[in-house]
């Protein structure tokens, strides 16, 4: 009964079933997603602890009791840009930042154009773009073509040179690097016209945009890469390189599925009229035979033709028609027959040719006199065997798959990661900091080919950034884990928990932790009891610790309420006088210390990045001056509140809240 009415009403009101339908699939998505999360959640010491920049550097003690993670800043973009700023994307068109945050806001996924660790262009996913923040102070940094760029102060441009340069500092010395897009033309070795190349600078080279998708796609397993496979846009538009607009088939599939659309192309009426002219003139018929007899084509075709022989299929069914040709011209079998015994009677009448044959014969067994009968009974064993042949063919292909490779470059840069901080730590504590060039000689001296160039150990794993290498060195790696998030994490205030699954940071946050998410969430999993959010003094700062906060609340509860959060509070001036070194963690501390120590140097830190390793271990990581404060719940409803109000879409409530709460009506820093 209650199906025949459900189905009644759902077809009398087709808007409250779709909306019905969409709620079904968005908790589906929802389920899937939490469920891949908890998936996804690592046993301590599991290899995909340590292996990229922006992820866990984790401690070696296994007991969660004494296990701490600090959750800092990582690297983040650096400065804004002005709404009307323009941004170059993979799908061929250009549009501001403005028509970016709407066409996020209607779900559709943009890409870029980044630079990766490595110096070159790579392809990535726009995440999040949104308004970050206002009435604040811009520059216009005017180039030498006439185009304006508006933006904050602080945002870093590249230079020709692979560094950055934060707008302010920039002059007309500074040369910008540019990004170089073209059409491919055909001649040398481009095969295809019209599609798009980009020039990496690093390799300073020019490759396809597609080439750099496909890579993407490859890197986040969308699908495994095979040589033999061809990389289709899936519109047809070779102008648009989106990852989600590339498809890898086969060769043999990808032929047949253009032969869909041979109508729309090749066989339209306008496609024959053009050939019918073309072929009929004797000046391609010229070009034609002039191509078909150049060395170079020669040569591809007799490459083509030895490729083909490799095919065993082509080769038996070559082999099949060659003797039925054979067997039924007893003309062309005389003839066949006459020409090969010639040929062999002329090579071996030379004696060069059999003295050279028999010598490397004499030699070989002279050397190994025991190898002909090994190798007989070996060969005849072993090579005797098709079905054995072609699976030793099939299990060699199989084991070095991609996800073997990638398995085993994770388990090098484990090692590699590991046994770097270990020789920068120990340098550390004998020196009070981290001192490159005795890293350095220390590879020297004990040729431990495990540990990488300073440099290199810094770029691969670290992103270049030395505040994040020197966070992983100074701590105690016994009992503290490092996960530096890059920059602002999504607002789970306003997301829906798929999308916000999808997030990188998030994602990498539920995996260490590892409690799983949703309705799997399991807090006698948690891995750290001591959860340290160590963001800047600053209002990004701020801001990032607001954002997590609103992560566990909503949806990491039980950590709060079990007292495993804490915030870590770094200080905001450093006072010397003289050898005397104090700490201030307000502005009252800094008045107090000055009044005792008298005239004395006073630097503001920022961030935790203007701190040098020693005064960060000092002031923030060590057990025994640290200073950290619980993050408790006294009035759920009072909490529920306040988070809807600052981090919901209430812009209005939100307005009047900081009005209220603000000590200050203006502030000019």
């Amino acid at each position: 009964m209650f199906g025949e009415a459900l189905s009644a009403f759902l077809e009398e009101n087709p808007d409250d079933a779709r909306a019905i339908v969409n709620k079904v699939l968005l908790a589906l998505k929802a389920r899937k997603a939490a469920k891949a999360a908890k998936d996804s959640v690592l046993r301590k010491g599991a290899l995909e602890g340590m292996t990229l920049p922006g992820k866990l550097a984790d401690c070696q003690v296994k007991s969660a009791e004494e296990a701490e993670l600090f959750i800092v800043e990582g690297d983040s973009a650096g400065g804004c840009f002005s709404g009307d700023t323009c941004i170059a994307l993979t799908d061929g068109r250009s549009i501001s930042f403005k028509e970016l945050v709407q066409e996020y806001k209607d779900g559709k996924k943009n890409y870029c154009y980044t630079i990766g660790a490595s110096g070159d262009i790579e392809v990535a996913e726009i995440k999040d773009p949104r308004v970050t923040k206002r009435n604040a102070s811009v520059i216009k940094i005017v180039l030498d073509n006439g185009e304006e760029i508006i933006c904050t102060p602080d945002h870093r441009f590249m230079i020709r040179d692979g560094n950055y340069k934060e707008a302010h500092t920039l002059s007309t010395d500074d040369s910008l690097m540019p990004l170089r897009r073209q059409l491919s033309r055909l001649g040398k070795r481009i095969t295809i016209k019209g599609y798009e190349l980009v020039y990496t600078p690093a390799s300073h080279r020019w490759i396809f945009t597609y080439l750099l998708s496909d890579n993407y796609n490859v890197t986040n397993r969308v699908y495994e890469k095979n040589s033999s496979d061809a990389i289709h846009h899936k519109d047809f538009n070779k102008r648009n390189n989106n990852p989600d607009n590339l498809v890898r088939m086969n060769k043999q599939e990808h032929l047949r599925h253009h032969t869909h659309f041979l109508d729309k192309t090749l066989h339209s009426e306008e496609s024959k009229n053009k050939a019918r002219i073309a072929h009929a003139s004797p000046t391609y018929r010229e070009k034609i035979r002039a191509i078909m007899s150049a060395p170079k084509m020669r040569a591809m075709l007799s490459k083509r033709a030895k490729i083909q022989w490799e095919n065993e299929s082509y080769k038996r069914s070559m082999v099949e028609a060659f003797l039925r040709f054979r067997n039924s011209n007893a003309e062309y079998r005389k003839k066949s027959d006459k020409m090969l015994y010639e040929l062999q009677l002329q090579y071996w009448s030379k004696p060069e040719n059999r003295m050279k044959q028999s010598e490397c014969v004499r030699e070989y067994f002279k050397e190994h006199p025991e190898a002909k009968i090994q190798s007989s009974r070996t060969a005849k064993k072993q090579w005797g065997d098709s079905t054995l042949r072609e699976w030793r063919a099939k299990k060699t292909k199989e084991q070095w798959t991609n996800e073997f490779r990638e398995k085993r470059k994770i388990a090098y840069n484990v090692t590699y990661l590991e046994r770097g901080l270990k020789a920068l730590h120990d340098i550390y504590k004998r020196f009070g900091r981290i001192n490159p060039d005795e890293y350095n000689k220390f590879r020297k001296q004990t040729n431990d080919k495990t540990l990488l160039r300073f440099s290199t150990l810094r770029d691969r794993f670290f992103g270049g950034d030395d505040r994040r290498l020197a966070e992983a060195v100074t701590r105690d790696r016994r009992t503290q884990a490092i996960l530096p998030l890059r920059g602002k994490i999504l607002n789970v205030e306003r997301a829906r928990i798929d999308r916000m699954l999808a997030s990188v940071e998030i994602r990498a946050l539920v995996v260490a932790m590892g409690t799983a998410i949703g309705d799997v969430f399991d807090i006698s999993k948690l891995r750290y009891h001591k959860i340290i959010l160590a963001t800047d003094a600053d209002v990004d700062g701020a801001h990032i610790r607001t954002l997590l906060l609103t992560l566990l609340y909503r949806h990491f509860r039980p950590i709060i309420d079990g007292g495993f959060v804490y915030i870590a509070q770094p200080p905001l001036y450093k006072i010397v006088k003289g050898k005397a070194i104090a700490y201030a963690y307000s502005d009252k501390e800094k008045e107090s210390a000055l009044k005792e120590m008298g005239e004395a140097s006073v630097q503001r830190y920022k961030g935790l990045g203007e701190m040098n390793p020693s005064e960060l271990w000092e002031t923030t990581m060590d057990p025994a001056r640290r200073v950290l404060k619980r993050v408790n719940v006294e009035d759920a409803e009072a909490a529920d509140r306040i988070f809807d109000i600052l981090m919901g879409t209430d812009v209005a409530s939100r307005k009047s809240f900081i009005q209220s709460n603000a000590k200050l009506a203006n502030l000019d820093v």
